[in-house]
């Protein structure tokens, strides 16, 4: 009985841990800059598969996403939001975390307006509420 046990707690142990790296984006926020018709300053705050980007100046609402995570390939798709992307467009990008920063790296995206608008700047860690 007891090596049952131990062996379901460490398979156990193992998933948890495998699920957390899965998706080192769930539940965290990013402030960055993005270049809409203009330079902004935005926060990407991540849940568990949506994605909101307010404005830091007035905390607006400017898009809300749902994503997943595959390795470091971050998918995108535009649920609503000010941007003329489409609903249907995917894009991808390869994720890079180091030191508190994220690089978001173009693999491909279906709306050239969504990966024009991010600028080569890292996107640095923060906590944040909308509130």
């Amino acid at each position: 009985m007891k090596p049952f046990f131990v062996i379901t707690l460490l398979i156990g142990a193992s998933l948890t841990a495998t699920a957390q790296v899965k998706n080192p984006l769930a539940n965290t926020a990013w402030q960055g800059t993005v270049e809409t018709s203009k330079v902004v300053d935005v926060v990407l705050r991540y849940g568990a598969d949506t994605m909101r980007m307010y404005t830091v100046a007035d905390k607006q609402l400017l898009e809300t996403m749902t994503y997943t995570m595959k390795g470091d390939s971050l998918i995108w798709q535009k649920v609503s939001g000010t941007s003329p992307c489409d609903t249907q467009a995917i894009g991808i990008y390869q994720v890079v975390i180091k030191n508190e920063e994220m690089v978001l790296n173009l693999l491909n995206d279906d709306c050239r307006l969504r990966s024009g608008s991010l600028l080569p700047k890292p996107f640095k860690k923060v906590e944040y509420s909308n509130k």
